[in-house]
């Protein structure tokens, strides 16, 4: 009597559909990747917020300024994606171009606080936003390397939402660091900065217009008057 196959001890592994309703899509490197978001909106936030401020009060360029080198950053962050696409094609590159363009981004941003004239800022600024633009592709390509297909929906939500609470939190800290800066140290009170004692000082001691008819003339046209009123 000959026997049956003997059956498989070996439980079939789960499908990709199961793993991701399961929560698998959510690893380390989804993880990472997110934070890697959050923290680079954050870090790229900050200057965004300073930009106006630096270009117009510190270094005195017009308006005009601010427009032409945010148009330009922009233009090249686009092209810099498709650039991004082709090198993102190869599974080799991705992950070195997605943490080059991260570390890059950063540099350039942080140097922007120690230009000392418009053309540097502009310079700084194309550059940190075409190393921006160059990694985005690489990103997405390593976010899909390594989660199932049927969760792409939410690892890409995921680090969308990591990337606009960046948006969020980069101004806000922003503001809190220029607060910081600005309020008076030690233990003086507001009304004894700088700024409060130029404006206590005009009030004490207020400025007149000086007569425009010189004080020589004065006694001639006083006689004049007189001569008048007698006559």
């Amino acid at each position: 009597m000959t026997s049956g196959p003997a059956e498989s001890t070996t439980k079939p592994s789960a499908s990709p559909a199961a793993a991701a309703k399961n929560g698998a899509w959510m690893s380390r490197g989804v993880a990472g990747i997110g934070s890697a978001s959050f923290l680079a909106d954050v870090g790229h936030e900050i200057p965004t917020a300073l930009l106006p401020s630096l270009l117009t009060s510190t270094l005195g360029a017009p308006a005009a300024a601010l427009g032409a080198i945010e148009g330009i950053s922009d233009a090249l962050a686009g092209a810099a994606r498709f650039a991004g696409g082709a090198l993102a094609d190869d599974p080799h590159r991705r992950r070195t171009v997605a943490v080059g363009g991260y570390t890059t981004t950063a540099v350039l941003g942080a140097a922007t606080a120690v230009a000392t004239s418009v053309w540097q800022v502009g310079v700084l600024r194309a550059a940190a936003w075409t190393t921006r633009g160059l990694r985005v592709p690489a990103r997405n390509a390593l976010l899909a390397d390594i989660v199932p297909a049927a969760a792409y929906g939410r690892a890409y939500g995921f680090e969308r939402m990591m990337d606009n609470l960046g948006a969020i939190f980069g101004p806000l800290l922003a503001i809190a660091l220029v607060a910081h800066h600005r309020r008076p140290r030690g233990d003086r009170p507001v009304g004894h900065s700088r700024p409060a004692r130029r404006r206590r000082d005009r009030l004490r001691h207020p400025s007149y217009p000086t007569p425009s008819t010189p004080r020589a003339v004065a006694p001639a046209t006083a006689l004049r008057a007189g001569e008048e009123a007698t006559a």
